[in-house]
């Protein structure tokens, strides 16, 4: 059986290796390393920022508010870490409700490049968004999330694997 799978392995990658292009590769030698070209027929991308509505699959959706709270006694806070909340309005404007998840749909990048963790279990007034919203309804709630710097960019996604929009906040 081992020698089966052995064979089995071995062959794969020969069939791998003999079906590679070689015209795959690049002669850096004749390649312009060093010099960069601008492309002025490429437009920037604009994320859209606090207080910009943007519209994705029926819903309308919009950052309201970026604010530093204080931790509860169910979270317990590292040197230098801090508690963001993320205040956000979400406004169903087709014919079904919608199920909105915090945790498949929204993920927050901070100013050092590091993805934040979401914090569940903030405090006793924060409001999340999660749930049903009802067709025709805007439903208003924060997200929370632990970091250790200004939280820099929100991508929100919609719907599992669907469309996604991001928010630049610095």
């Amino acid at each position: 059986m081992k020698k089966r799978i052995f064979a089995l392995v071995v062959s794969g990658l020969l069939f791998m290796v003999g079906c590679s292009d070689s015209t795959n590769t690049k002669d850096i030698n004749n390649s312009t390393a060093g010099t960069i070209q601008e492309n002025t027929n490429k437009e920037v991308a604009k994320f859209p920022g606090i207080g910009d509505i943007v519209t994705i699959n029926d819903l309308d959706i919009v950052i309201n508010e970026v604010k530093e709270i204080e931790g509860g006694d169910l979270v317990s806070l590292a040197d230098g870490e801090k508690l963001v909340a993320v205040n956000m309005s979400i406004t169903n404007n087709g014919p079904e409700n919608h199920v909105f998840s915090s945790l498949l749909g929204v993920n927050a990048i901070n100013e050092e490049g590091y993805e934040c963790a979401l914090e569940i279990f903030s405090q006793n007034n924060v409001k999340p968004l999660d749930g049903d919203i009802p067709s025709g309804i805007t439903k208003r709630g924060e997200e929370v999330f632990k970091t250790t710097s200004d939280i820099s960019v929100i991508t929100i996604t919609t719907e599992l694997g669907g469309e996604a929009v991001t928010f630049k906040l610095k």
